[in-house]
C-alpha cells in the first residue's frame, strides 16, 4: 500500500499515514484497507504461512492502537504497543 516513489502526497514507507490516503484514494472501507495492508498484502508476497493474520502458528505482528482503527484508520498512527513474533517491542519510535 502507496510504497511507489515518485507520487506527491504519499507517506512512502509510513504506513500508518499512508493507510487512511490509500483508502480515500481507492474508495475503500478501513476494513478492507486493513485487510489490503495485512493478510492480501502477505498472500500477495506469498508469506501468508507465515504472517499476515492472527491465527495460531503465525508470526504474531501485532500493533496494540487507542482506539478502533476500523472506525478511523489515523489510530493506526500512533500505537500504544507492538509485537513482532510475539515478543513486545519496548522502544516506539
Amino acid at each position: 500500500a502507496s510504497t511507489d516513489a515518485g507520487i506527491p502526497g504519499v507517506y512512502h514507507h509510513h504506513l500508518p499515514q499512508a493507510l487512511p490516503v490509500f483508502a480515500a484514494i481507492a474508495g475503500l472501507t478501513p476494513e478492507a484497507a486493513l485487510r489490503t495492508a495485512t493478510s492480501a498484502a502477505a498472500k500477495g508476497l506469498g508469506i501468508s504461512q507465515v504472517t499476515g493474520r492472527l491465527k495460531p502458528g503465525l508470526s504474531a505482528d501485532i500493533v496494540l492502537v487507542h482506539g478502533n482503527p476500523l472506525d478511523d484508520l489515523a489510530v493506526l498512527a500512533e500505537p500504544a504497543a507492538v509485537w513482532a513474533r510475539g515478543v513486545e517491542a519496548k522502544e516506539l519510535s
